[in-house]
Parts: structure tokens; C-alpha cells; sequence
């Protein structure tokens, strides 16, 4: 009398299926991820291109996305900036790309104009009055956030989810049973 069994057929098959339903999930979350990057540019505020396109998705290991912007400004977009403190002073050095900004929003005026003539002293004069105007608006009322990334994710979580059990599903399936 013996016993026969089939038991390491069953642990390769078991193993098997494993191994393709790890590559369905990789696969989807891949997928998944791209799409929330793509809805996070959509929702990132459109005067801000840098922070539009520095938005990616990163992969430390294989079960783990990381989609998010790369420009240091993009937490203070997205949370927005609290009452009490103003910009930095006109002629701080970090003061500049918002000069720029406001000075590509605001146009006009002679911006090509010769250095030292009186139309570029007239104009650099009204940015600054403008900047200072500005500066004493953001320390009284703050600046109101822009939670771009939160409102792709509340988007996109639910086709997330059902995408991921949908794979998981297929992938099952598929193999059939053990």
C-alpha cells in the first residue's frame, strides 16, 4: 500500500499563479499611477507650468508609487499660506521670481526699455508700489490654497480601487484554479 500525493504540483502551481498576479497588480498600479499623475497636472494651477510639468511618478520598490511634483513650491500651492506674514522684502534676492510673476501677469508698461531711463524707473517704481500693495495683502489675509493633488485623488481613488480588484480578479481567472 502507498500514498501518492500531488503536493508539489499544487505548491508550483500555487507558486505560479503568484508570481502573475504580482506582475497584474505591478502592472495596474503602474497604469493607476500614471492616470493620477495625469489628473494631478490637469488640476495644478495653470499660471504655474514648472509645477505642472515637474509632477511624476517615482517607484522606490515594486509595490510602492510615489506621484507627486518636484518643484519645492508645490506645499505651499497646495496648502495655501496663513495670515501674518508677508512676502519676502522687494529687494531680497528670493523676491524675484515673484517680481517676475507679477510683472508677466500685470504686463504692459516699458519693460524692454532702456536701464536708467526715466519710462524703466517709472515702471520698476510701479511693480514695486504693486509688490509692496501685494506683500501687505498676503500678511493681512494669507493666501488661499489650491489642493489640486487632493481633488485628483478624491477623483481617481474609487477607479483606483476597482481597477486593483479588477486585476486581481482577471489575474485569478486566468489560471484558473488551484
Amino acid at each position: 500500500m502507498s500514498i501518492q500525493h500531488n503536493a508539489h504540483q499544487v505548491a508550483a502551481n500555487i507558486e505560479a499563479k503568484g508570481v502573475a498576479m504580482v506582475r497584474a497588480i505591478q502592472e495596474t498600479l503602474d497604469v493607476q499611477s500614471q492616470l493620477l499623475a495625469r489628473d494631478m497636472q490637469r488640476e495644478a494651477p495653470t499660471s504655474l507650468s514648472m509645477l505642472r510639468l515637474s509632477i511624476q511618478v517615482e517607484t522606490p520598490n515594486p509595490f510602492q508609487r510615489v506621484i507627486g511634483p518636484g518643484v519645492d513650491y508645490a506645499l505651499a500651492v497646495h496648502e495655501g499660506r496663513k495670515p501674518g506674514k508677508g512676502l519676502p522684502w522687494y529687494m531680497d534676492p528670493a523676491a524675484k521670481p515673484l517680481q517676475d510673476w507679477l510683472e508677466r501677469h500685470l504686463g504692459g508698461g516699458p519693460r524692454n526699455a532702456k536701464p536708467g531711463t526715466q519710462a524703466r524707473q517709472s515702471h520698476e517704481q510701479a511693480l514695486r508700489d504693486i509688490y509692496i500693495a501685494w506683500s501687505r495683502t498676503v500678511k493681512a489675509k494669507g493666501i488661499e490654497g489650491n489642493p489640486f493633488a487632493r481633488r485628483a485623488f478624491e477623483g481617481r481613488v474609487g477607479g483606483f480601487i476597482a481597477a486593483m480588484r479588477a486585476a486581481a480578479a482577471q489575474s485569478l481567472q486566468a489560471q484558473g484554479s488551484v
